[in-house]
């Protein structure tokens, strides 16, 4: 329900209050097959000789429920000021907790509306401040029944049905929370041919779910438990800027350009909690601690390939060079310089934070070119500051049975070779990095991609209306044509584990992004 009403033609006053349901609902069924005594048999319900095995079955849902409301009032479109509430509900949350209550204000002043900004308008049309503080909850964490303690099925023995205990509820999960400030101001250059923005941003996020360990003698299930028990924040600039470069009669070129700047820094743990391992697959690739971006690259430093024997140097977490031949035997295969054994490298004895993967700077630029009846549209994007963990090259240079990248070419061979490759020894899966994450294989993330061209011509008025139709446009476009980077692998914007937090960055045998091409018309009647 909306209310707006316009006192002596100067005071504005718009009212809003709200509520909002979801529900949502997943029934999934699957099921293995294996044991196929026929290909005649395509239905589950086929002959095998090995039985049928449920696969993947989920049943579960949620409920929100949300009550909000918004008062925005300004005076003589000058002042602006706008406050904000939520109180949000849910169904994942123990009694006593469902409930979470989230504000806003925010506010703004037109300079270039005063009297004495008058003088100053024929270049600087507009100059507007504005400032906001404001806080909302956060889902995204929490399972949907994080505070039950739950039982699932199972079978022991030989066969014998029963329940394990699968998850240890916490009754005390309450809302995430994002507490957000920013301030900054918008101007307009020469009637708007120049438009743009600028502003700083400072988002605290606290109460944070995470799965807090607890001491296997517990016996709860996974040694760990969902807690609010972290926090961090996010701070930076961004800028936009915005112009209508060239106006002609059958010509004209706008374009925009942004940039955000961005600083991550983890504030607290759980109580006890000095570290969050990330593991990939096969390596543990990344660490939360505080003081540190969150998920930064955790690995164990290179010291380079020794002239003379081809041997990888690690160092150690003193900085010492430990030699490391994978042909001798076991307990001497790591060794100091002057030949005495040394302890051997491991990721958690040895290994240093070296990078963060998240961006110290992103942004796009967009350019759009109109003459006559055509259009072309050209939108990039790029990143800066980020590293990016080529897990691929450890195991492509693996000296097991596995293919190689042609970089192996550049080995070691003899005395006085200068590489970073070490000497070939059959089944060596430590020196390139296959057996712990080693800083050879992080590289600078930095790109810019230019993500989509899309040329279109509109065919004139006079030709389309003999048709009895209003408009007619052919296209064609490009997604993703091409990418600028000194990044060696296929594609630094792609991560192996999508967008979790506590592992980004890493391309570990992940497929890069597609570039796909489109052709199509648009008729308008």
């Amino acid at each position: 329900m909306t209310y707006n009403k316009t006192i002596r033609n100067k005071h504005n006053l718009n009212v809003t209050v709200g509520s909002e349901e979801q529900k949502t609902i997943v029934d999934r069924w699957g099921a293995s097959r294996s044991g196929l005594t026929d290909e005649f048999y395509n239905e589950f319900q086929g002959s095998f000789t090995i039985n049928n095995n449920p696969v993947g079955n989920v049943l579960t849902e949620n409920y929100l429920l949300s009550f909000f409301s918004r008062v925005n009032y300004n005076y003589n479109n000058r002042y602006f000021l706008a406050l904000t509430g939520r109180r949000d509900g849910y169904s994942a949350f123990a009694e006593g907790k469902k409930w979470g209550n989230f504000f806003g204000v925010s506010g703004g002043w037109n300079i270039s509306d005063e009297s004495f900004f008058q003088g100053m308008k024929k270049v600087v049309n507009l100059l507007r401040l504005r400032a906001s503080y404001g806080q909302v909850g956060n889902l995204a964490a929490v399972g949907n029944f994080a505070s039950l303690s739950t039982f699932g099925s199972f079978q022991y023995g030989l066969g014998y049905p029963t329940l394990f205990f699968s998850q240890a509820g916490n009754k005390d999960l309450s809302w995430e929370t994002s507490t957000k400030f920013d301030v900054g101001f918008q101007f307009g250059l020469w009637n708007d041919r120049l438009t743009g923005e600028l502003s700083y941003y400072n988002t605290d996020l606290s109460n944070l779910i995470i799965d807090r360990p607890l001491p296997s003698s517990m016996g709860i299930p996974g040694n760990s438990i969902q807690a609010n028990a972290a926090s961090m924040f996010n701070r930076g600039l961004e800028f936009t800027l915005n112009g209508r470069i060239i106006e002609k009669k059958d010509f004209s070129w706008n374009a925009s350009f942004n940039i955000t700047t961005q600083q991550n820094e983890v504030t607290s743990l759980a109580p006890g909690v000095t570290e969050l391992i990330g593991t990939t697959q096969l390596e543990r690739t990344n660490l939360t601690v505080v003081g540190q971006p969150i998920g930064s690259f955790f690995v164990v430093r290179s010291g380079g390939v020794d002239p003379q024997t081809g041997q990888r140097i690690f160092l150690n977490k003193a900085g010492q060079k430990v030699f490391f031949n994978f042909a001798r035997p076991t307990a001497t295969r790591y060794q100091f310089a002057d030949g005495s054994t040394s302890p051997a490298i491991g990721i958690a004895t040895d290994g240093v934070i070296a990078g963060s993967a998240l961006p110290k700077a992103y942004g796009g630029f967009t350019n759009n070119f109109y003459y006559k009846g055509l259009d072309l549209t050209i939108d990039a994007f790029y990143s800066l500051g980020n590293y990016v963990y080529f897990g691929s090259r450890a195991g492509m240079l693996d000296q097991r049975f596995w293919n190689n990248f042609q970089e192996v070419k550049n080995r070691w061979t003899k005395a006085g070779d200068v590489t970073n490759i070490p000497r070939i020894v059959y089944g060596d899966n430590i020196s390139n990095g296959s057996a712990f994450p080693i800083d050879e294989n992080l590289f600078k993330g930095d790109f810019l991609r230019v993500r989509t061209i899309a040329l279109g011509y509109t065919l004139p008025t006079k030709y389309v209306e003999k048709a009895k139709l209003s408009s007619i446009r052919v296209y064609t476009q490009v997604l993703n044509p091409f990418i600028i980077t000194a990044y060696p692998g296929i594609d630094p914007e792609i991560s192996v584990n999508g967008n979790t937090a506590l592992t980004p960055g890493v391309d570990r045998n992940t497929v890069g992004q597609a570039r796909t091409f489109t052709f199509g018309i648009n008729v308008g009647f």
